[in-house]
């Protein structure tokens, strides 16, 4: 999936989407940032069992990287991307997400919040 984070018109954005899982579910996270600015802003990824970071599930991804994790508990969690603006800028970003078994389609239950404080 493709989207960016609102960071020309504010520090912090925040995306959420929603996915449901069988338990036992071994899912790899892949996140980027495609905007051709992607040094003037940090973007941070995770699946978490809340639509915010403190519910992270494994370590978070730093701009670029992949992350693998199994999901122990069959219900609902969501791939979190946050972005931290350092100047006005787009947040473009891609994700990818694979599991075994299979998941829900990803779901955008969250666009571009800013009420999460950035040091959660």
């Amino acid at each position: 999936m493709n989207d960016d984070l609102d960071l020309e018109n504010r520090f912090f954005s925040r995306d959420a989407w929603r996915f449901t899982a069988l338990a036992d579910t071994d899912v790899t996270l892949k996140a980027e940032k495609t905007s051709a600015q992607s040094a003037r802003y940090i973007l941070y990824t995770c699946i978490s069992t809340t639509n915010r970071r403190s519910g992270c599930v494994h370590d978070r991804i730093r701009n670029n990287g992949e992350q693998q994790v199994t999901l122990h508990q069959a219900g609902t969690y969501y791939v979190v991307v946050t972005g931290l603006r350092l100047l006005k800028v787009d947040g473009k970003y891609r994700v990818k997400v694979t599991s075994d078994p299979g998941i829900s389609s990803l779901e955008l239950v969250l666009d571009n919040v800013d009420d999460e404080p950035i040091e959660e």
